[in-house]
């Protein structure tokens, strides 16, 4: 099979491919409003209900509706690929290369009216669509050509022996796809695993159905076998976790967010009954991505290189730079010419190749992005902000936006946007520069504009991004060429566009026969692994050393003296208050400790686990005590009544039980949520036990009865933290996923109160900075949040507003405690406890 060249990019200068694409885009606009459903075993299934993908660009436009999916149907589309799984793992190579050659020879057919549709439902230029179409013609070609490669066995056989290295597919794949590549990224992730014999089940974006209904159609018309690939559009929220979890996937492909990438390893990293592999995840999950402007740069290239990387596709790219650093000497003089050409790029709809910028993906980010650049206006100085003018009555339009001085610790420095919006930061000298660029949490690309050879050598080994460009834009990685993925929390597993994909489809084996790898090798394999673990965690702050893991909890003894943590571990640790000096380690759990929490008089210590068990403790010896077992899954949650004669546990199982501490006996299974439990939590007369769900439930029991008395509702995401206000037994507060904090009235059963910042425009309470994990009060009432993303936040209740809110350098604040003498501890992704003054030192 000859090596495959980089498909070329169709130029829109020549008459007849304006012809074309225009003829295209009519034929396309003939087919609107029609119905997709999904498709399992190669057949049309009936929807439950239909979800309308409306054009970004004209919100009265319906480009088809697509159907919304249900459980049952993922259920369906799980036995479908595993029943045709066998039956393709057999086919050869060659065979499943050739269907992959016939799907680019289809793409390249059909390559104007798939980009037409991805005009009218994405709101991507002519040439961004059509580069998309090129990049999926690409993946075909290419993957193809290294599966033949891959395919052949590594022998190394000796007299009276024969060995060999090979690979086997995985089994049943999930991929779950983007909208602003809705056929690049879907293509290539789905055929880099049905070209290595694993059998595929497509979920693309809510946003981008209809172009995932139309790869669905050249797939079957390339002559892939029923089962082995199926079109399962729907709400994510509502069958991803079915999909993610079921115990017969083996491997997950995603690209997307970050949270929902986390919340994905995390699904996929249990291992329910039935299931005997463990689950493979590829994900590739943003980037906040920087071009440094060295001294000496070319600023004419700079400015055109850091515009296109910012703005091209309205800057709804995983790869856009949204900050550019430049030096103090040129600061003036750059930001004056980025002005200006900013200012030169027009706005209107895509479907016009004389527009440079189109509408953002729809109302969720048009509306996102407004918050976002009325909280830069606040934080840095606005040197450019566009206007759309009456476009935005017809579409989801967002002009380009420059802010600068930013501050390289701020919101707008540190956070994802995926919109138009780029950061302009002074820096001092090469130093300051890298140390900027590499303080975030993400690292997928990023750019040098320089003249320098030291400086570009240097900026080359001290840079930390999957993916550097010199002198040139940040965004166009072309498929072999520049294999692309990050690493951080930009992305786990493998690099798209490169041959890992393949690899990462796969699982290796090896028959030796005879002979194993001898224990020498074997430790030094070992040895390796653990310093590249030791280099890996080194970047990382440290304070307090708890874990060799993250940590996810922390609870205080009632006197004060002493504290317990637990962490990834698996382990349980007493600390001394305020020394830090570790006193006990308490082992016995066999998988993450998610929860710890002490009764009324600090004679107990209960843990709760991954592992599906609570376990007691004496915290004043370490010694074990007892066992509570009844959950089915993890147990998330743990938390004493305050007489501590009852302690109440929640779990991803879905159910709320009360147990009696001194016997380890089941008391109650209270009325269950629909989705897994994250917190419990007690009023402060032990009456009442509050719950917070998975499915944006809070629920109220009376300890008592064991009667449900109240649903709190009105958040539209997980509700991750509940707790009672102190000495109150009719009000408390909660944290969710939808990134808000309420205060509720029980009684009423009704959100009073939903604290942060007024947007100006909307006048609604703006969403906090990051997605809330931990929630506690001190005694006197003082209220405390922490999110994933590292933000701590002190909340004054009567306005409504934070008093204090400080980012920490670390991620994943999984919670929160004050200290009695009104300190409070943080549990961060770098294994340790950082300790914070209200004050934010």
């Amino acid at each position: 099979m000859p090596i495959p060249t980089i498909e070329p990019l169709t130029d829109f200068s020549r008459e007849p491919s304006r012809r074309a694409m225009r003829a295209a885009l009519d034929a396309v606009r003939t087919q609107l409003g029609r119905d997709y459903p999904a498709i399992l075993d190669h057949r049309p299934q009936s929807a439950p209900a239909w979800l309308a993908s409306i054009n970004p660009a004209k919100k009265t436009e319906v480009i088809g509706r697509c159907a919304r999916s249900s459980v049952e149907q993922a259920e369906h589309a799980i036995a479908s690929a595993k029943k045709a799984f066998d039956p393709w793992r057999e086919t050869t190579t060659e065979q499943r290369a050739e269907l992959l050659l016939k799907t680019a020879a289809i793409l390249r057919r059909r390559r104007f009216e798939l980009a037409s549709w991805q005009v009218l439902e994405c709101g991507k230029q002519w040439r961004e669509a059509d580069a998309d179409l090129a990049e999926g013609i690409d993946f075909c070609e290419f993957y193809a050509h290294e599966m033949q490669r891959l395919a052949l066995p590594r022998r190394r056989n000796v007299p009276g022996e024969e060995n060999s290295y090979f690979y086997e597919p995985r089994g049943v794949c999930v991929v779950i796809a983007p909208w602003n590549f809705p056929l690049a990224i879907l293509c290539g992730m789905t055929v880099a695993a049905l070209v290595t014999g694993n059998t595929v089940i497509m979920k693309p974006a809510e946003q981008s159905s209809v172009v995932a209904a139309k790869l669905m159609d050249v797939f079957i018309e390339a002559g892939f076998p029923a089962g082995v690939v199926s079109y399962l559009p729907g709400v994510g929220e509502e069958i991803g976790p079915r999909l993610v979890e079921h115990p017969d996937v083996a491997l997950i492909a995603f690209t997307g967010s970050l949270n929902v990438g986390l919340l994905i390893n995390r699904q996929a990293a249990l291992t329910p009954r039935g299931q005997w592999h463990v689950k493979r995840v590829i994900a590739e999950m943003g980037g906040k991505n920087a071009i440094i402007i060295d001294d000496d740069a070319d600023l004419d290239e700079a400015i055109d290189g850091v515009v296109e990387s910012a703005f091209g596709y309205q800057g709804q790219k995983c790869s856009a730079c949204s900050r550019v650093l430049i030096p103090e000497n040129r600061y003036d003089a750059f930001v004056e010419r980025l002005v200006e050409a900013t200012r030169s790029r027009s706005i209107g709809p895509a479907e016009d190749p004389a527009f440079y910028l189109g509408a953002v993906i729809d109302e969720e980010a048009y509306r996102r992005l407004l918050g976002v650049i009325e909280r830069g206006k606040k934080e840095a100085r606005t040197a450019y902000a566009g206007d759309v003018g009456g476009l935005s009555a017809e579409g989801y339009f967002i002009a380009p936006h420059v802010f600068a001085d930013v501050d390289p610790a701020s919101f707008m420095a540190q956070e994802e946007f995926f919109g138009p919006i780029l950061a302009a930061i002074r820096y001092r000298d090469l130093s300051h520069a890298l140390e900027i660029a590499n303080g975030v949490p993400y690292a997928l690309t990023g750019g040098l504009y320089s003249r320098s050879p030291a400086h570009i050598a240097r900026v080359k080994r001290e840079f930390r991004v999957g993916n550097l460009y010199i002198n040139r834009k940040i965004t166009g990685a072309l498929v072999d060429r520049q294999p692309f993925g990050g690493f951080k929390l930009s992305g786990i597993g493998s690099l798209r566009r490169s041959i890992m994909a393949v690899e990462a489809s796969r699982r290796t084996r090896l028959d030796l026969p005879l002979r194993i790898l001898p224990m020498k090798r074997i430790r030094d394999l070992l040895v390796i692994a653990l310093l590249l673990t030791g280099l890996v965690h080194a970047q990382a702050p440290e304070v307090a050393k708890a874990h060799d893991g993250v940590v996810y909890s922390i609870a205080f003894a009632p006197d004060g003296k002493t504290l317990a943590s637990g962490g990834f571990d698996n382990l349980v640790k007493i600390w001394e208050w305020p020394s830090l000096k570790e006193l006990k380690k308490l082992p016995g759990h066999t998988s993450n400790v998610y929860c710890v929490a002490y009764n009324n008089d600090g004679t107990i210590l209960a843990s709760s686990s991954q592992d599906k068990t609570i376990r007691l403790w004496n915290p004043a010896d370490g010694k074990f005590l007892r066992e509570l077992k009844g959950h089915t899954d993890v147990v998330d949650s743990v938390a004493f009544s305050p007489d501590g004669k009852v302690l109440a546990s929640g779990s991803a199982d879905k159910s709320v039980r009360l147990w009696n501490p001194a016997d380890g006996k089941e008391l109650k299974t209270l009325g269950s949520h629909t989705k897994g439990v994250y917190m419990v939590s007690f009023s402060s007369d032990g009456k009442l036990l509050a719950s917070a769900g998975a499915d944006n439930l809070v629920k109220v029991f009376d300890v008592a009865s064991q009667k449900e008395l109240k649903q709190l509702k009105g958040h539209t995401d997980a509700v991750t933290g509940v707790a009672w206000l102190p000495g109150n037994n009719k009000s408390l507060v909660t944290i969710s996923h939808d990134r808000s904090v309420r205060v509720w009235d029980v009684d009423a059963g009704k959100e009073t109160k939903q604290l942060g910042e007024v947007d100006a425009k909307t006048k609604a309470i703006a969403p906090t900075e990051d997605d809330p994990y931990g929630i506690a009060f001190t005694k006197d009432g003082k209220l405390a949040t922490s999110g994933y993303a590292g933000f701590l936040k002190i909340w004054d209740l009567s306005s409504g507003k934070a008093a204090m809110t400080k980012k920490l350098k670390t991620y994943g604040a999984y919670c929160v405690t004050f200290s009695p003498d009104g300190k409070f501890l943080v549990t961060g992704h770098d294994k340790n406890a950082i300790l914070i003054t209200p004050s934010g030192k």
